[in-house]
């Protein structure tokens, strides 16, 4: 499933209304699996979080993020734990140096949080 929203996100998701639906669907499907179900996806899915956020800034995309971490919290302490731990904090990273980038040219006031 996660390729269609990816192919989605890539073509439209400068598209503020789309990337709403989108995340919204992918916050609540992310209930629907089981952290080892995931774990394979987790780079891609956060690779393309952190760079429409970069396009974008919209918070949508954090909010998935934040997710992800709270999904994988305990798997970074799990056999597979320090790749886990890698690929989110470097999510993160990434986030928060777009973040002050764009809190640089643009107040935060202005910037759409979600609805």
């Amino acid at each position: 499933m996660f390729a269609l929203f990816d192919a989605l996100l890539a073509k439209y998701g400068k598209l503020y209304f789309i990337s709403e639906r989108v995340g919204a669907v992918l916050r609540r499907g992310l209930g629907f699996f089981p952290a080892r179900a995931l774990e394979p996806h987790l780079q891609a899915i956060l690779g393309r979080m952190v760079a429409s956020f970069a396009e974008t800034g919209y918070a949508s995309f954090i909010w998935i993020v934040g997710k992800l971490a709270a999904k994988f919290g305990d798997a970074s302490r799990g056999p597979s734990g320090d790749r886990v731990g890698q690929i989110l904090g470097g999510a993160f990273q990434r986030i928060a140096e777009d973040l002050k980038k764009l809190i640089e040219i643009k107040p935060a006031e202005s910037m759409p949080d979600g609805e």
